[in-house]
């Protein structure tokens, strides 16, 4: 192995959080490393609480009937077309099928998220600057 390639190796474990780290070359070097004095947080039991309420909707849920229009990647919402502009549309906006509702920015692509339906938006589910799952509701059209 190269002795400079060793040396950034070993710069690059000593910044990162990695503990230690084994290599076996196919030339049949094998090298071991580990960090000492490194200390990890014990490991506490997390006590997970579910609570499901009708009166309370999730805000990724829908909470009236409609088309849901949903995030097609995971990313962040961006609900105008750049800061300091008016969102694309709000509640009460009529779209038509294709218009653009919102962007989604998803590894430095922006992808447009055009309307799958005509309408009028009756709910933005999402808040500007959000991570948006795949799959999660961002907006109801009536």
């Amino acid at each position: 192995m190269d002795k400079k390639f060793l040396l950034e190796l070993l710069e690059a474990i000593d910044r990162s959080s990695v503990t230690s780290l084994e290599i076996n070359d196919p030339d049949g070097t094998r090298i071991k490393l580990k960090k000492e004095g490194v200390h990890l947080p014990a490991v506490q039991p997390v006590q997970t609480l579910s609570i499901s309420s009708p009166e309370i909707p999730s805000k990724t849920e829908p909470v009236q009937e409609g088309n849901i229009i949903k995030s097609p990647i995971v990313g962040t919402v961006y609900l105008s077309p750049s800061p300091g502009e008016p969102p694309f549309v709000s509640p009460g906006t009529v779209v038509s099928k294709g218009d653009i509702l919102c962007i989604v920015e998803a590894m430095k692509m922006m992808n447009e998220i055009e309307s799958e339906y005509s309408g009028k938006v009756s709910q933005v589910l999402v808040e500007n600057g959000e991570l948006v799952e795949y799959g999660q509701p961002l907006m109801i059209i009536d």
